[in-house]
């Protein structure tokens, strides 16, 4: 037995130059190896790739990416031999077995295909990352004397078709050689079938907390189909599997956090209902249409008091909005007295036609009709979150707090608005992210769900960063609302930026909501808010196990 040499590209070149017979079947191949990118090129360079199996395991590796991409696993080739390119019963050749069947075996247990079909960016880089743990297989791949006969015999006369082995693929290193059979064959297989164990050991230690925060993330966000394609690339030398942001511990905090949510609807209701001025904005869409009503909840009507656009033409006594026609129709009474007349009567029996002006107004007592109209969005304003991160958050307040943060975040992303964070303990200690589900912010989320709480309490550093941001050039959150998350237990706000903050409350018609997760409530909480304080009392969810 030796170990299997790294020769296979230069064999291949060689006994490609030399084979005259097969020439055009060769060169489709390569069109097709071309047409693969930098996978079809990679497989040139594994060890075990010769010019006989070049076409089956270009087949294969097509095959491959086919499958996967449709959210299913590939056929494995139960009676393939060893260095045969394809297998008796047409199913794929390559990798070779006992690799084949461990591998197809670890994919399975990942659930690699569910995953390939819901994220199809993720194929390339599986595909390259097996492709790392074939190349060790092979490189360290046991050959039997048979094997040894069989690429001698290739690589003198390439015309000759290289002899299949004669020994099944053993998974089970206790087999005993069949009647007849060669003893050092059977444990070459066993070796082979040990390595390739060792080898996709590793590969599922790799993947397996991947697979776990792709499945997560797409639970609780629904759609990152953008982060994904950004995270994982299609270049082999730069495998996005490589300190990824899908091995984060940071994703099992969301995945607790995100079923206690479940049973938090306070904590939703909060962050969908923060933004002022927000349900008239945002790209139209089509929705219930709502009329006024007296005594019924707030909504959003069209109104002929706020005038932003022409909704269409109707009747009315209006001159200033009336049609060109009815103004050529007045302008013709000068000289003809029925036609003056014919002008004022229309005006008085409110039947002149003209525009309909009209804009949207919020916060009105409406009523949802059946009919549909084309209404905005309600694209909602930007959040300035100020979190309080002291030692007394510590325990449940804090998974409170956490919750929040990853609400924001998931909010901001379906109402497509931003969110920024401004967790604040001791003094000087303020740590600032802008919240989305782009992999840098993410990194950053990450990294603060799988912190802990501590220090002191300062609350004059992170109300003097939101006033910076409010104010700042531009003018990207100067329509935001503050939201402050604190047990209440905070000192009173320097003079200097009460009078501040009083003058953004003025100017900008400025919100600022608070939170309270703690029993006690101070006055420097209540005299900084604008709006009544938000309690939080949900606290039974916290004594159920959400582990399944």
């Amino acid at each position: 037995m030796r170990r299997a040499r790294r020769g296979g590209l230069r064999r291949l070149c060689k006994s490609h130059g030399e084979d005259r017979s097969t020439g055009s079947v060769q060169l489709e191949t390569l069109e097709v190896i071309q047409s693969l990118g930098p996978l079809g090129e990679r497989l040139l360079t594994l060890p075990r790739t010769t010019v006989s199996n070049l076409q089956s395991r270009v087949e294969s590796l097509k095959t491959w990416q086919s499958k996967l991409q449709r959210g299913v696993l590939p056929t494995g080739s139960e009676q393939g031999g060893i260095g045969e390119g394809k297998s008796m019963d047409g199913s794929l050749a390559w990798p070779e077995e006992p690799f084949q069947g461990q591998l197809l075996q670890a994919l399975a247990e990942l659930d690699m295909a569910s995953l390939t079909r819901r994220f199809p960016k993720l194929t390339n880089t599986l595909l390259a990352n097996m492709m790392d743990v074939v190349e060790e297989f092979e490189a360290s791949y046991v050959e039997s004397d048979d094997d040894d006969e069989a690429e001698e015999e290739e690589v003198q006369d390439d015309d000759q078709p290289p002899s299949p082995s004669s020994i099944d693929v053993a998974q089970d290193s206790g087999l005993e050689p069949a009647e007849g059979g060669d003893g050092e064959e059977i444990t070459t297989v066993v070796e082979n079938a040990e390595l390739a164990e060792d080898l996709l050991a590793e590969f599922r230690k790799e993947w397996e907390p991947i697979a776990e925060a792709l499945d997560t993330s797409e639970q609780f966000f629904e759609d990152l189909g953008d982060m994904v394609q950004e995270q994982f690339s299609h270049d082999i030398d730069t495998l996005g599997t490589q300190n990824s942001v899908w091995k984060h511990t940071g994703w099992k905090e969301i995945k607790e956090l995100s079923r206690k949510l479940e049973r938090l609807p306070q904590l939703r209701k909060l962050v969908r209902d923060l933004g002022r001025g927000s349900r008239g904005r945002g790209p139209k869409r089509l929705a219930n249409a709502e009329e006024y009503m007296s005594g019924n909840p707030e909504g959003l009507i069209t109104s002929n008091l706020v005038i932003e656009e022409t909704a269409g033409v109707f009747r009315s006594g209006e001159i200033m909005n009336m049609l060109p026609s009815e103004a050529s129709l007045l302008a013709a009474g000068r000289g003809n007295g029925i036609l003056k007349q014919l002008w004022h009567s229309k005006r008085m029996e409110r039947s002149l036609l003209s525009y309909e002006r009209v804009g949207w107004m919020d916060d009105e007592d409406s009523n949802v009709l059946e009919r549909m109209e084309i209404r905005p969005s309600g694209v909602q304003g930007p959040i300035i979150l100020c979190l309080d991160t002291s030692a007394s958050m510590a325990g449940d307040r804090e998974k409170v707090a956490k919750a929040l943060v990853l609400e924001c975040v998931r909010g901001a992303k379906q109402q497509q608005r931003k969110c920024y964070l401004i967790a604040f303990s001791g003094k000087d200690e303020v740590k600032e992210l802008e919240l989305s589900s782009d992999v840098d912010s993410m990194k950053g989320l990450l990294e603060f769900l799988g912190g802990g709480f501590d220090g002191g309490t300062d609350i004059n550093e992170p109300i003097s960063r939101s006033i910076s941001l409010l104010r700042d050039e531009s003018e990207e959150w100067s329509n935001a609302d503050i939201l402050i998350v604190t047990d209440s237990e905070i000192p009173a706000l320097r003079k200097d930026l009460r009078e501040e903050i009083h003058k953004e409350v003025e100017n900008r018609l400025l919100q600022i909501h608070g939170l309270v997760v703690g029993p006690r409530r101070t006055s420097n909480l209540t005299d900084l808010c604008t709006e009544p304080l938000h309690i939080f009392n949900d606290w039974d969810v916290f004594k159920f196990d959400d582990a399944y």
